[in-house]
């Protein structure tokens, strides 16, 4: 809303939102497909795991959270389906002692490997401390927990904004809804640090290289959620399941 109400003041700029769902004659909306890459950094957690417990630091239990979460927990059920998942929400999106705070929190249920959704690096520097490891979130925090860090989801927004500043110069800029995928390069799963073994870390960007080239889909079931209710069957897709069956 704060969006709409900035572009109405300003209708002679053109304005592009990031995770926006709202557009307006000069206001459009971009966003990019995270979970392809968690699914990925799933299947690394699900083999790096010794306890079999893992923790992911929520920061607002809205759709786009949900969905990176369920995305990550796929992954790993896809390689280590005796894994469990604890999730603590803090909802805040930038918070350095409360992403510390839920982290330590998950570590004391005896989680090994940490992910989420908030935006410092506090969660795995949290992890590093007790010897853990962590996945990166939003951009490669490798150098900041190298004692930790498996690997890390990432945006790449500049091309984004060059092609949006672009079509801005050039009179096409249209109030559009992007959202991009890992085969647009605008979003990744970076390759697997030194402290992931050669195996592990193959198949995961194997994987990744499926979902960039269309043949893997992550949402594919069988699909089961944590109340044991099957999402989507084996041989669906997620997207199958919701659009039901065939009309008659």
């Amino acid at each position: 809303d704060y969006m709409l109400e900035a572009a109405r003041s300003f209708p002679n700029v053109k304005f592009d939102h990031c995770s926006g769902f709202k557009v307006s004659p000069n206001l459009a909306t971009y966003y990019a497909a995270e979970e392809e890459p968690r699914y990925v950094s799933g299947m690394i957690a699900g083999k790096m795991t010794r306890s079999n417990i893992l923790g992911f630091v929520g920061s607002f239990p809205i759709p786009e959270v949900v969905r990176f979460l369920n995305a990550w927990a796929a992954g790993v059920q896809s390689t280590n389906p005796e894994t469990k998942i604890h999730v603590v929400w803090i909802n805040t999106w930038f918070d350095p002692p409360k992403e510390k705070s839920g982290a330590e929190s998950l570590l004391d249920l005896n989680a090994d490997v940490l992910t989420g959704t908030t935006d410092s690096p506090a969660l795995a520097q949290a992890a590093a401390a007790r010897g853990k490891y962590a996945i990166g979130v939003d951009y490669d925090q490798a150098s900041y927990a190298p004692q930790a860090i498996l690997n890390s989801d990432r945006f790449i927004w500049g091309p984004h904004y060059i092609n949006s500043v672009k079509a801005v110069m050039n009179g096409t800029w249209k109030p559009v809804q992007l959202y991009y995928h890992i085969s647009d390069g605008i979003v990744e799963a970076t390759p697997p640090t030194n402290l992931v073994p050669p195996d592990v870390a193959r198949a995961a960007m194997d994987a990744h290289a499926q979902i960039k080239a269309g043949t893997l889909n992550i949402w594919k079931g069988p699909l089961v959620d944590n109340h044991g209710t099957v999402k989507a069957p084996e041989g669906k897709t997620l997207g199958d399941a919701y659009a039901g069956p065939p009309p008659e």
